[in-house]
């Protein structure tokens, strides 16, 4: 008879549509065990030793650190990021596990498949949380060159055409070349997930995101509010150019009826919130 294979829980984007919400309510209100560090980045976009090396002392220098949390700092810095024959070596033996690295959302078709292959021992359940992709690329625009970069006022319009015309920008809000990519090789196992449900009620979401991802769950632990919510709407402080905005406007209408993996209701509220949305 065959053993139960172990519960391996990926979470892999999209940024800026929810992740961190979901990475810190795992963490505290669910049975998966997740690492201390977010956006692990092991088969992608993998840390710079110097940023690896800062994250591994922020994390021992915390004074309630878990056994669990330890044992995997410690493997982790024996390893090197991207070396998939020592990626499951990072995790426990018992119990479910999982990480949650947003970046993975845009990896290729050919680095999905051999995260298929490490994973293959586990049962697998992969996770994509998904946003409006007009109010995630204005959420990834401010986080990026304004909260990470320091600066408070607004930049140069070229500097947004710049930035939004990047192949990394354009690929994180291309969620039907990432769901088909990811999903050529699971299947069923991954899972689509909205903000706006996330945003509308969030304990419902996750209890429902637990159920179906087969976890156990505390709602009383959990956050009531969703995080990362720059951009959302007209609502932020930034004031980003009109031609930038309508750019990115015209981008996701004319790709948005193409995505036939959306829930119709999703179909007509983003489409909706696209049309309506207010350039002035």
């Amino acid at each position: 008879m065959e053993s139960k294979k172990q519960k391996f829980v990926l979470g892999i984007g999209a940024p800026r549509c929810g992740t961190t919400w979901a990475y810190q309510n795992l963490r505290t209100a669910s049975s998966l065990y997740v690492p201390p560090i977010k956006e692990l980045r092991y088969f992608h976009g993998k840390r710079h030793e110097n940023e690896r090396a800062s994250a591994i002392g922020k994390v021992l220098n915390r004074k309630d650190l878990s056994a669990s949390d330890r044992a995997f700092i410690e493997q982790w810095k024996k390893v090197q990021d991207g070396n998939l024959k020592d990626y499951t070596s990072l995790f426990s033996r018992a119990g479910a596990v999982g990480e949650v690295s947003p970046i993975y959302s845009i990896m290729s078709p050919e680095a999905v498949k051999s995260v298929k292959m490490v994973l293959e021992p586990y049962d697998v359940k992969i996770f994509y949380f998904m946003r409006n992709p007009l109010y995630r690329d204005i959420s990834h625009i401010i986080f990026t060159l304004h909260r990470q970069a320091k600066i408070s006022e607004p930049r140069p319009e070229q500097d947004y055409l710049d930035f939004i015309n990047t192949r990394s920008f354009i690929r994180r809000s291309a969620y039907l070349r990432n769901v088909r990519n990811w999903r050529a090789p699971f299947g069923t196992d991954l899972n689509l997930y909205y903000f706006d449900d996330l945003a509308n009620s969030p304990r419902k979401f996750f209890k429902r995101f637990c159920t179906e991802l087969g976890l156990e769950f505390d709602l009383d632990k959990v956050q009531k509010n969703p995080l990362n919510k720059s951009g959302s709407g007209n609502r932020f402080k930034i004031d980003i150019p009109k031609e930038v905005l309508t750019v990115l406007r015209d981008r996701h209408l004319s790709a948005l009826l193409k995505w036939k993996f959306l829930p119709k209701r999703i179909l007509e509220k983003w489409w909706g919130d696209l049309e309506t949305f207010d350039l002035s």
